[in-house]
């Protein structure tokens, strides 16, 4: 075997490193793959009802806007979790349907991208693609992936993560607005389909980013330019500016129609108070040690990190990935694009740990949008990011030797005694019975690197840089291997979850017409369903009042728990009638009384509300809250029987015969969007009893017609997949052989327009 040819083959064959990366990625995930495990708790009670629902609304040529199976109803397009949205969420349940197989698919097609995301990004950072493929392996195999597995949308944003830090870079470089407007799209994509704290994170992560690679630490091209500072600071805020433009531009359906189609419906839309915020699972200190082991985050939490969650403890990025970014460090120890690197590493650690350093405060304070978010210890995901990078440039400098080095050596050797100190501390507090497997897991790594590093530096043969990395790379799969059997929140074999999802996918009803099934809703499910609150129900199509949603609302939460309110919102006859209602804003007091009146009277009084009063805090004078006098005399409601003629997820159509004028109580939650009318004519659209539907009707018999029109959709729709779909033409544009022409008459044309627009000098 040819030693130089070995060598340039394993620095440069990306597409066999892309090849080994899906083998190893099929191989490790081989029984999720063939449907005999699965990933549990949030994975299958949330987001595969969600895809299920939205591939059955895109099989049926339609958005999923309105969820009327729960809650009571929610405006789903708004929640980005949801994917209602997506365009990868769509193009998959539009291929399968809202099949499970279909849902394993698109898991598997997004958890990949974090793999393929690096291996794009070390081509870029011109690593050898051998540590690429380590820093792959690691990336997508960490204790965020594999802990995070449940929370699909957590996977979908941090995915996208390296190919729009690979984006920004090329535009960075070339100084390219297509390229920025490429970074501005993957950034947008993190949000439709993904988790709204992380799309914020990636794009402060691309902001340091770019203020690095533009500004600080510029490319050698750009030095070779003799840019003033100036110019350098000009030209990276222009491709920033371009990447925020269009991404916000691609989210806008969500954080516009959050603000407009969701008001009144959830408290989401509010800052979280900053006790919740900090000290809502934060990352325990002592298990900054998990990123020694990932053995450490199956132990009894209650011992070691008491307020960190399963799935948000684990900081293990791979033995190889951590050796190469410590490398990386001493390998150039002057290196002030290196060590901003580890410093953004350390900042992240210090952020996840919550409330333990005031860090996360100031970053609530004085950064207004991070007041929205909970759960600190997603930030250890950014700390792994630049670990990552740093792994990159540390293989980088690995290939490049040209000589025996003892640093690698030292890297992994160090890394090894803190990983035993990290072992000796952590199980000395927490003994778990299965210690045996977790520490012949971290023997076979640490020692297996410091072999690595010893062969380096002492075995002197022209192949001993190729071989090593072979090595490595076999290591750092079995490695993954190994961390995924570890793993307790990755997949489960467990067979009755299995048989249960089975019957279900049996029983999976695609019909939107809930006509013919009537007006009947669950509390919370049945025994068919499963016990406790989940969103199987979805599959099946019965409506729940109370399921697992992420838009939620107090005074619902609330009303679900009460079983005299209960029972007015459940079953088929739930249309209730009053001559007189209280009419006043909702507020929090309001509730309250209305809850007593309502055990006073054994039934529900009514209070209509103004739409406009359902999106605004109530203001009011100290001790004068509308309604409550009114409250005290409120009569209570009767059952109205109704036929009904329409019943679908955006319409309800029904026929009442009021015994006198008054008021109808529909028990469906009340949004901005829906638009109603009674007898053909339209009506304002109220609100009453805080959370659902009322309309004014006279005596006799009435018509009422409600259909659901969000006030954003579809005009952000599409000027949201319009600028995807520009961007997309774009950029295949760019590689067509007349492009340099068609770029020289645009720039040629806009500048004569420029020229006539400009008034003319005196």
């Amino acid at each position: 075997m040819d030693a130089a040819w070995l060598n340039e083959q394993l620095k440069r064959r990306y597409d066999v490193a892309v090849l080994v990366f899906l083998a190893i990625f099929a191989f490790i995930n081989r029984d999720f793959l063939r449907g005999d495990a699965l990933v549990p708790y949030d994975a299958h009670e949330f987001y595969l009802p969600a895809f299920t629902l939205v591939g059955d609304f895109a099989r049926a040529g339609r958005f999923l806007l309105w969820n009327p199976f729960l809650n009571g109803g929610i405006p789903d397009f708004v929640e980005p979790q949801s994917g209602a949205l997506s365009p990868f969420v769509i193009a998959f349940g539009l291929l399968g349907g809202g099949t499970e197989l279909a849902f394993r698919f698109y898991f598997s097609f997004i958890w990949l991208l974090s793999g393929l995301g690096m291996l794009l990004l070390g081509r870029r950072l011109r690593a050898p693609a051998w540590g690429a493929l380590v820093v792959a392996i690691g990336f997508s195999f960490s204790g965020f992936h594999l802990g995070h597995a449940e929370h699909v949308s957590f996977i979908h944003s941090i995915g996208l993560l390296p190919f729009t830090l690979w984006a920004i870079d090329r535009a960075i470089e070339r100084r390219s607005p297509l390229c920025a407007a490429q970074a501005g799209a993957l950034w947008g994509l993190s949000l439709l389909g993904g988790y709204p704290a992380i799309m914020l994170n990636n794009g402060a992560f691309c902001v340091l980013w770019a203020i690095a690679r533009g500004v600080i630490f510029p490319p050698r091209n750009l030095d070779d330019r003799s840019d003033t500072w100036r110019c350098r600071i000009v030209a990276t805020a222009t491709m920033l500016a371009i990447m925020v433009g269009v991404g916000l531009v691609i989210m806008s359906p969500i954080l516009i129609g959050m603000r407009i189609d969701a008001a009144g419906v959830t408290g989401r839309v509010a800052a979280l108070p900053r006790k919740i915020a900090l000290g809502e699972n934060t990352l325990g200190p002592l298990a900054v040690t998990t990123i020694f082991s990932p053995y450490f985050a199956r132990l009894p939490p209650a011992t070691l990190w008491p307020g960190t969650d399963y799935s948000s403890v684990s900081l293990y990025c791979g033995g190889g990935l951590l050796v190469l970014a410590i490398f990386g460090l001493a390998a150039r120890p002057r290196s002030g694009a290196r060590w901003s690197l580890f410093g953004v590493a350390l900042f992240a650690v210090l952020l996840a740990v919550g409330e333990a350093l005031p860090v996360r405060g100031w970053l609530y304070d004085y950064l207004p949008p991070t007041r929205f978010f909970r759960h600190s210890a997603l930030y250890r995901g950014y700390a792994i990011v630049a670990l990552a990078v740093l792994a990159l440039v540390g293989s980088r400098s690995l290939a490049s030797l040209r000589r025996s080095d003892a640093r690698f050596l030292f890297a992994a050797a160090g890394t090894a005694v803190l990983a035993y100190w990290a072992w000796d501390e952590v199980t000395s507090r927490a003994f778990d019975g299965e210690v045996a497997y977790g520490l012949w897991h971290a023997k076979v790594v640490w020692g297996g690197l410091i072999a690595i590093g010893w062969w380096l530096f002492k075995v002197e043969h022209p192949a001993r840089q190729p071989l090593a990395a072979l090595v490595l790379v076999g290591l750092s799969a079995w490695d993954a291997h190994g961390t995924s059997l570890i793993d307790i929140m990755h997949v489960t074999r467990n067979p009755e979850p299995l048989a249960t999802w089975r019957r279900l996918t049996r029983l999976h009803v695609t019909d939107l017409d809930l006509t013919r099934r009537g007006f009947d809703r669950l509390h919370v499910g049945s025994a068919d369903l499963g016990v406790g609150i989940s969103n199987r129900n979805v599959v099946v199509k019965k409506p729940v009042l109370l399921g697992h949603v992420a838009l939620k609302n107090s005074m619902h939460e609330r009303w679900a728990t009460q079983s005299i309110l209960t029972a007015a919102a459940t079953g088929a006859d739930r249309i209730w009638f009053a001559a007189d209602a209280v009419q006043a804003p909702p507020s929090e007091p309001l509730f309250l009384r209305f809850v007593q009146r309502t055990l006073e009277l054994g039934n529900l009084p009514l209070v209509v509300h103004a739409g406009e009063s359902m999106a605004t805090a109530p203001s009011h004078p100290p001790g004068e809250i509308p309604g409550m006098t009114a409250m005290a005399s409120a009569r209570a409601t009767q059952r109205l029987p109704h036929k009904l003629l329409r019943y679908t997820p955006s319409e309800l159509s029904l026929e009442v015969t009021a015994p006198e004028p008054g008021w109808v109580l529909i028990t469906e939650r009340w949004a901005p969007g829906w638009q109603v009318r009674v007898n053909g004519q339209a009506v304002e659209n109220r609100a009453g009893d805080f959370i659902f539907r009322a309309v004014r009707v006279d005596k006799g018999p009435s018509r009422i017609d409600m259909e659901y029109h969000p006030l954003t959709f579809p005009g952000l729709l599409i000027l949201a997949w319009g600028t995807l779909a520009a961007v997309a033409a774009a950029s295949a544009l760019r590689r067509h052989p007349r492009w340099p022409e068609w770029s020289a008459w645009t720039r040629a044309h806009l500048s004569r327009l420029r020229g006539k627009l400009r008034p003319p000098r005196a």
